[in-house]
């Protein structure tokens, strides 16, 4: 009787195998990326919308998880510039939220924050309980002004600090509170014109 089972008892076996060698062989596999590389493996997207009320759209996804772990706070900014090269005032904009996913489930809300050149949002960079924070979002923003274009900037840190100290929505030379050390952190940086989509991967200042 048995061994007219025995292929029933050995298929979940071998396919037991096989599973655990393949997922073995795959993290053999996979790149081994650190922080200050993770800038490489970021898809980065905005879109302005051509309306009377004008809708921009930010959403960001990266999948690698750096060799080094997730530590600290990140942020990003926006600067919404009007026809006359000059950012828009905050009345000028009647919205501005971001959210953090996993997968299609929202696990963090907040809205930015005003600085005199546009709108930061901070966010946690974190695992927590096999859940990453930090590592898929999207940011809407209305806008009741007539906006030409807009700067997106990310910033992407790998220390503990206390925030962020400079108030500057492009992160030309940010520095944190409580961090002497220096290279901690890069900027992406995307640049979108009113009915367009500017998007892509990499392309950072480490």
């Amino acid at each position: 009787m048995f061994n007219g089972n025995k292929l029933v008892v050995i298929l979940p076996i071998f396919l037991m195998a096989f599973m655990f060698f393949g997922g073995w062989f795959y993290l053999q596999q996979s790149d081994v990326i650190s922080n200050e590389d993770l800038y490489e493996h970021v898809e980065l997207e905005a879109q302005l919308e051509e309306n009377s009320t004008q809708q921009l759209d930010v959403s960001w996804e990266w999948r690698e998880t750096p060799e080094e772990g997730l530590v600290g706070e990140d942020y990003i900014g926006i600067s919404v510039i009007d026809e006359d090269e000059q950012p828009l005032l905050s009345e000028e904009i009647e919205e501005a939220s971001l959210q953090l996913f996993d997968g299609e489930d929202v696990i963090y809300e907040t809205e930015g924050e005003e600085v005199e050149n546009g709108i930061i949002f901070s966010f946690p960079n974190e695992l927590e309980e096999n859940v990453t924070y930090g590592n898929e979002g999207h940011i809407n923003m209305t806008i009741t002004g007539s906006a030409e274009s807009a700067s997106v900037s990310y910033l992407h840190t790998w220390v503990e600090h206390d925030g962020l100290e400079s108030e500057d929505a492009r992160f030309f030379s940010p520095s944190f509170a409580g961090q002497d050390e220096e290279n901690v952190s890069w900027v992406i940086e995307r640049f979108v014109e009113a009915g367009e989509v500017s998007g892509g991967q990499g392309t950072g200042t480490p």
